[in-house]
């Protein structure tokens, strides 16, 4: 046995210890406070301003533009996510610890575990306030509906990128020669969907 393990275990060590864990617990729950802090000022911001926020007749995307101009440092994912930890500040304070003593039976504070909890919630309620399948639908039903699911999200991924390509050709000033060379290269493995994009950024 190593003979620094087998020494006897000193009080101030465990107090040494005790104190490093409370030093990180009082980070983590500044760390998550701020965060939130943070959310609720992007979500008074988007409110303020009343930005679009899906696109409508080629235009829109603005709140997304606007994020991208003014915080390029900081990606619109983690500003969702400050602002869903805004939204959810109450069950959080319920449910982990944020207060300056720590609490016993409450989960430990961090920014990925307070999302964790919050998508554990919406996903409880979503299961509780949907309407019970035939049994012989059940299976395909759960199947077209994981699907939808997919497609919605590949849906709101590709608006996202659309808007940022255009937000690229305007900032950048390009023309209509240039955009059609890139559009040819892009799509040159996939022909068939030449003339859509040529036809969604060519305006």
């Amino acid at each position: 046995m190593n003979a620094e393990l087998a020494a006897p275990v000193s009080k101030e060590e465990i107090e040494w210890v005790r104190a490093k864990h409370a030093g990180i617990m009082k980070s983590s729950r500044r760390i998550l406070k701020e965060a939130i802090e943070i959310g609720e000022w992007f979500v008074e911001a988007d409110q303020r301003m009343g930005l679009k926020r899906t696109i409508k007749g080629g235009r829109g995307g603005e709140w997304r533009l606007w994020l991208g101009a003014h915080f390029p440092e900081i990606h619109v994912t983690t500003i969702g996510n400050y602002m869903r930890l805004a939204s959810g500040r109450k069950f959080l304070e319920q449910h982990m610890d944020l207060s300056e003593e720590p609490q016993r039976g409450l989960q430990l504070p961090s920014i990925k575990a307070a999302l964790r909890l919050l998508s554990k919630r919406d996903q409880q309620q979503a299961e509780e306030a949907e309407p019970a399948l035939p049994a012989e639908f059940e299976e395909p039903l759960l199947i077209l509906r994981d699907q939808l699911k997919s497609y919605v999200y590949q849906q709101f991924q590709l608006q996202y990128l659309a808007e940022q390509i255009r937000f690229r050709i305007k900032t950048e000033k390009l023309g209509r020669r240039q955009i059609r060379q890139a559009v040819e290269w892009a799509t040159q493995e996939h022909l068939e969907v030449r003339d859509m994009v040529l036809k969604a950024f060519l305006r």
